[in-house]
């Protein structure tokens, strides 16, 4: 058995990995969920949910990421005989990614007994909105964009902090973009190498996605 949830956690991170490698790709698909590659599983069926905004004005962030979790997702199948099935949710409200609708979202992904890992959400806002829910069912989620340091890192100014956002002692939530803590002097580091191109001033030290 652990060696089993050993691997869906591998199978979530590389969809992750790979959503967040398509976040600056084309808007195409990324419509109803996809057998994909199943190989006649017969064991059962282990649903990979992701959140991201998806219509409107943000879907160029949303839906490049969504697409390649789903890529993803059916390549790779199965899972020790389970077969993974991909349920895409979209958090935007009027065209504006928004925390309650990614916690609407969230609520229904817990109520699926088939739902076992989330890609998402694409804004730390949400993910404040979203991890609390996703904790309390004890229900992993990796989010491949989240910048915002007070979503793991405890500072004076968080405001809640982490450990508020986790009512189980069990933390479910992780991400692989690295925080605006490390993003912003590593930006300020390049920017002294002398390259214009590199020197180029960018959102991510100012706003958390």
């Amino acid at each position: 058995m652990q060696k089993r949830w050993l691997t869906l956690a591998s199978v979530l991170a590389g969809v992750a990995l790979v959503a967040a490698a398509c976040g600056g790709g084309g808007t195409t698909g990324g419509g109803a969920a996809s057998p994909g590659a199943s190989g006649g599983a017969a064991q059962g069926e282990i649903v990979i949910a992701s959140d991201f905004p998806t219509s409107g004005a943000d879907a160029s962030s949303g839906l490049p990421a969504q697409n390649g979790a789903k890529f993803a997702v059916d390549q790779t199948g199965t899972v020790k005989g389970f077969k993974l099935t991909f349920l895409p949710f979209d958090d935007a409200v009027n065209g504006v990614h928004d925390p309650q609708k990614g916690a609407q979202n969230f609520q229904q992904m817990v109520s699926n007994t088939k739902v076992l890992g989330v890609v998402g959400p694409f804004n730390s806002n949400v993910a404040r909105a979203t991890i609390p829910v996703a904790n309390r069912a004890g229900l992993a989620m990796i989010s491949p964009s989240n910048t915002n340091e007070c979503l793991t890192q405890d500072f004076p100014y968080c405001d809640p902090k982490p450990s508020a956002l986790r009512p189980s002692p069990t933390n479910t939530y992780f991400r692989i973009a690295a925080p605006d803590t490390v993003q912003g002097p590593a930006m300020v580091t390049t920017s002294r190498s002398g390259s214009p191109r590199r020197a180029a001033p960018s959102r991510t030290a100012r706003t958390s996605t």
